[in-house]
């Protein structure tokens, strides 16, 4: 077994996208005898018949814990971590798939003493039938030192929070505490921001990741995770992060500056509802009372004429 690298994958109720995962991986796997780790979150579909058959017939090197229960998506991704018993972990998503031959170059850079790595990737419809876009991070191969950490969070921080891209240090990622905040929906943000400070970084601006889009777990807590869980994240991070930076990482998921327009969006795409209105808006005293009124009248417009004009982009490219 490799006591290098490990991946690392937290599932639920994928199965068929999970094998299709392990899949891609194969060849590499084989190659350099990887280990895998899974962790199911208690699903209620056939992923565990379906990874013992897959670990028995094509790769043996795989070790798989079942939850009793659900944990949620932040325990589920510290369990599968604490299972790994490599050097480092690479975390991965259970319905994204890898191209090209990633863990050659991943283990070719990890000689050169990185504590972090981060994978760029290309996006794809729901069926990989469509590319979106050839690369999601823009620009070349970067290494950030060790006090260059704001900058990383900066122009990549928001990336992160795609859990397959992250190469991580298993022992760096083990001494930050998780006391002052375990359920965040980005626990893998809150932890390697956390360790970053005195760690050296590479970004890999080729893309071994293919994403498919459109298939968060999360999707009908679309704002509770991104207008209320991400800036809580982001602003409980330590003051070695200034407030400046904090800022601007949360810029455009902060409720407080979000524009009617993204509202409209959201309303369109099924994201914002009178029943979000209520929980995280209604009751916010120092919210603006006419935008909290206009707000509230955009939970009632009809989700049709919205949604024809989100798709022809006349009310704006992108809510995220």
């Amino acid at each position: 077994m490799n006591g290098k690298l490990s991946i690392c994958i937290p599932t639920y109720n994928r199965s068929d996208y999970l094998i299709e995962c392990l899949k891609s991986f194969l060849p590499q796997l084989k190659k350099h005898n990887i280990p895998v780790y899974i962790s199911d979150n208690a699903s209620n579909d056939n992923t565990l018949e379906n990874l013992k058959r897959f670990k028995k017939e094509k790769y043996q090197n795989i070790y798989i814990h079942s939850n009793e229960h659900n944990l949620g998506i932040d325990q589920n991704i510290l369990k599968v971590v604490e299972m790994a018993q490599t050097e480092y972990v690479w975390l991965f998503s259970d319905d994204d798939i890898i191209k090209e031959n990633p863990i050659d170059r991943i283990l070719s850079e990890l000689k050169k003493g990185y504590e972090l790595i981060v994978l760029n990737a290309s996006t794809f419809n729901f069926d990989f039938s469509q590319q979106r876009e050839v690369k999601r991070i823009k620009i070349n191969d970067k290494i950030y030192l060790p006090n260059e950490y704001e900058n990383f969070i900066k122009e990549i921080g928001i990336y992160t929070t795609f859990l397959g891209s992250l190469v991580i240090n298993k022992k760096k990622w083990s001494s930050v505490s998780l006391s002052k905040y375990k359920t965040s929906d980005f626990i893998h943000c809150w932890i390697i921001f956390n360790y970053i400070y005195n760690s050296k970084i590479l970004f890999i601006s080729k893309p071994f990741i293919k994403i498919r889009m459109q298939n968060a777990s999360w999707s009908d807590r679309f704002f509770e995770v991104w207008y209320i869980n991400w800036p809580k994240l982001i602003y409980a991070l330590p003051n070695k992060y200034s407030h400046k930076t904090k800022n601007n990482i949360t810029n455009n998921k902060n409720i407080y500056n979000l524009k009617l327009k993204y509202f409209l969006a959201l309303r369109a795409t099924n994201k914002f509802e009178k029943s979000t209105y209520n929980k995280y808006i209604k009751h916010k005293e120092n919210y603006p009372y006419v935008k909290k009124v206009l707000v509230l009248f955009i939970s009632f417009l009809p989700r049709l004429p919205l949604k024809f004009l989100y798709k022809f982009k006349l009310l704006f490219d992108n809510y995220n």
